[in-house]
């Protein structure tokens, strides 16, 4: 029976290209729009508490999910606490990739640098 954490939370993180990512629930379905993760790289996530998988950034794995324990809620909670803090910048959804804008960790819009210098 499918449970309202694989659906509606973060699972992983796919790199699709180019340090843009895209969130997938549980069930490798897509939960926002793709962006890039201002200075996520392997070893910031790491330090962050995700698990890499090639192409993946694992939040959790089928031994520390989130509802099993407590401490592997919390565990799950500082990873997105984390991953809340960096700044996103959003896929428009057309080709080539051209972000509409970069977002700080309160929600606002990066004001001062044009989109287009800030890759």
């Amino acid at each position: 029976m499918t449970i309202f954490r694989q659906i509606f939370l973060p699972y992983c993180l796919l790199n699709t290209k180019d340090s843009w990512f895209q969130l997938l629930n549980r069930e490798y379905k897509p939960l926002e729009p793709e962006v890039r993760v201002r200075g996520l790289t392997i070893a910031k996530a790491e330090k962050i508490g995700l698990r890499d998988g090639e192409n993946f950034l694992y939040l959790y794995n089928d031994g520390t999910q989130p509802q099993s324990s407590e401490a592997n809620w919390r565990r799950y909670e500082q990873i997105l606490e984390r991953l809340m803090r960096m700044e996103v910048e959003v896929y428009d959804g057309k080709s080539p990739r051209k972000p509409r804008r970069w977002y700080s960790e309160a929600g606002k819009v990066l004001p001062g640098v044009p989109v287009s210098s800030r890759d």
